[in-house]
């Protein structure tokens, strides 16, 4: 792999760094496509997690959100190519984004008509879905912005501020732009450090982050959200840019620097007129938001009871496999008959003498080795349930805890490493099953909060078999 180091000599710190994350015989992946992917995956995280705050159902967003992904890596990458169509010879060196290059208003750009579009088909609300989706972008920007670290480019002029920062790669840059920029009013000097502008951003891009969490809860109105931290990031894009040596240009102009701008005035116009517009509609107050709308309540009740119902579906299966490892560990340590119940005895009398326990008995390592891969399975399982019902909260209802890490290790002595397998398997099963059936008791006081009365449970079952049949018609 092919490494240079970037200094930052003022900090005395240097970084040996290669662009290349991963290569496979000729195919490499690079640290600029890992990162842009990392920020995409965490904003589409945080995205679904949050999408209730707003009032929408995260299951009905999952379009959404890849119709608007797609496009805008697609727009991103357009918007870079059109304003550098002199540096592409072929059509896949303009489509090749491991090289790095995309411009993030044609991102927005595109990405935004995609969710408009989609928003509109699939019945999400548009505003709601623009709060969310703002702070997920940022998000991106954040972490895929170190991808022009690695790759050594998005940096700025000249600097003296500790920060500054050099390597080969900007040294190299600005030797062949360096009569360029003089050109434009710019001297610059290859030996010398400049303006980390990556880093600029990332930071902004962070801290817009953490503000619009703080206000999402308190905007006045649905889309304000988009509409403050747009405009934040457009006066940040605005300044920053003015650092940058590589703008896209159009004439004398910095592309990106003057959509900034733009954005940055066009959001708090936007601002100003929609709060005058609203208080004077509403009498002095900012109107209702989504979430507290009957709709939104109702799609919410209802996500809540489909995943519950996923939960409760997972607790089952597990159940299901731990029975069934158990029958494993009864069949090849020859517990099978003693001490059943006087119900399951004929039951299991015929299991013992079926083929099946005999091939069991024959191979006992080969199924110990399969009951504790069930044990696994069913422990997968209930993880997933439990991850469920941690985002749920029942007031004066402590956190369930986990019974495998909490179960007091007794001391035992074995008369073989296949003796203490059967024993701890049989614990696990025993302390696995105790912890399903809290959280099945947990899924039943959830419900009970989310359907107080019976009449309620079943109007709510009913709205989930028909939001499953509408589903099943939508998919033939």
């Amino acid at each position: 792999m092919d490494s240079f180091v970037v200094q930052f000599p003022k900090l005395n710190l240097d970084f040996n760094i290669s662009r290349e994350a991963l290569t496979i015989g000729t195919f490499s992946i690079y640290w600029y496509a890992v990162l842009i992917a990392l920020g995409a995956v965490l904003g589409i995280l945080f995205i679904m997690k949050n999408a209730k705050t707003v009032g929408l159902n995260s299951d009905k967003i999952v379009d959404v959100i890849l119709a608007g992904l797609i496009s805008g890596i697609v727009g991103a990458r357009a918007y870079y190519v059109i304003f550098n169509l002199d540096n592409y010879d072929t059509f896949w060196e303009m489509i090749n984004l491991r090289d790095g290059g995309l411009g993030i208003y044609g991102g927005i750009i595109l990405g935004l008509i995609a969710i408009i579009i989609t928003c509109h088909f699939n019945k999400t609300k548009l505003m709601p879905m623009l709060d969310i989706s703002i702070i997920g972008v940022l998000i991106g920007q954040a972490i895929g912005r170190w991808g022009n670290f690695v790759n050594q480019e998005a940096f700025g002029t000249n600097t003296n501020l500790p920060w500054g920062m050099y390597s080969e790669k900007t040294a190299e840059y600005l030797s062949s732009v360096q009569w360029d920029l003089f050109k434009q009013g710019i001297e610059v000097d290859p030996s010398l450090p400049v303006h980390p502008c990556f880093l600029y951003e990332s930071i902004w891009c962070a801290l817009g982050v953490l503000l619009a969490v703080l206000y999402l809860k308190k905007r006045k109105f649905d889309g304000e959200v988009c509409l403050i931290f747009a405009g934040w990031y457009g006066l940040g894009r605005a300044f920053i840019e003015s650092l940058r040596t590589d703008s896209l240009m159009i004439g004398p102009f910095r592309v990106s620097q003057l959509v900034g701008i733009i954005v940055a005035i066009s959001c708090v116009v936007a601002i100003i007129v929609i709060r005058a517009n609203l208080k004077k509609k509403n009498g002095g107050s900012y109107g209702v938001l989504y979430k507290d709308t009957e709709e939104s309540k109702s799609q919410l009740s209802l996500d809540d009871l489909s995943l519950l119902n996923k939960a409760r579906n997972h607790l089952f299966e597990a159940n299901d496999t731990l029975a069934s490892a158990k029958e494993d560990l009864d069949i090849i340590s020859k517990k099978i008959m003693p001490e059943v119940d006087t119900e399951n005895a004929d039951e299991l009398f015929e299991l013992s003498r079926s083929v099946e326990a005999e091939e069991k008995l024959s191979k006992p390592q080969e199924t110990l080795d399969l009951a504790e891969k069930k044990i696994a399975l069913a422990l997968s399982k209930i993880t997933l349930a439990s991850t469920t019902l941690d985002d749920y909260y029942l007031e004066g209802d402590e956190d369930l805890e986990d019974s495998v890490d909490d179960q007091a290790e007794e001391e035992q002595t074995f008369d073989s490493e296949f003796d203490r397998r059967v024993y701890e398997s049989y614990e696990q099963i025993a302390s696995l099953s105790e912890y399903t059936a809290e959280c099945l008791d947990k899924i039943a006081l959830l419900e009970a909060k989310l359907y107080p009365t019976e009449s309620d449970a079943e109007i709510g079952i009913v709205n989930l078999e028909e939001e499953m049949l509408n589903e099943e018609q939508d998919t033939e």
